[in-house]
């Protein structure tokens, strides 16, 4: 089994936070003035849900609630593997609004 790098641990990814907020609001709030497209907006939240998922999955970390990686599959594989699971039913719910705004419905 490949473990994670150490040089994630402890790290804080709060860049993450605030792309996946502007990634969030932009497209709900000024998404009509600035022209995007529905299918541009709903990309756009599609990511936004996706970003805790690909960061935990690139570091090998599960985030804490103040995206900081801390929990390794190997030393917490509940935690890790709870929050993992988490993060991807976050994931599929922003893609799921993703699609429905891009149908309009």
């Amino acid at each position: 089994m490949n473990y994670p790098v150490t040089q994630f641990k402890g790290k804080s990814f709060s860049w993450g936070f605030w792309l996946f907020a502007a990634l969030f609001l932009v497209p709900i709030t000024w998404g009509h003035n600035l022209g995007l497209t529905k299918a541009t907006s709903g990309f756009l939240l599609g990511v936004a849900g996706s970003i805790p998922l690909l960061i935990q999955a690139v570091t090998g970390y599960g985030l804490d609630a103040s995206w900081t990686a801390r929990f390794a599959c190997n030393e917490h594989p509940k935690r890790f593997w709870s929050i993992i699971a988490l993060s991807a039913v976050v994931a599929a719910w922003f893609w799921y609004v993703a699609y429905k705004r891009l149908l309009g419905t």
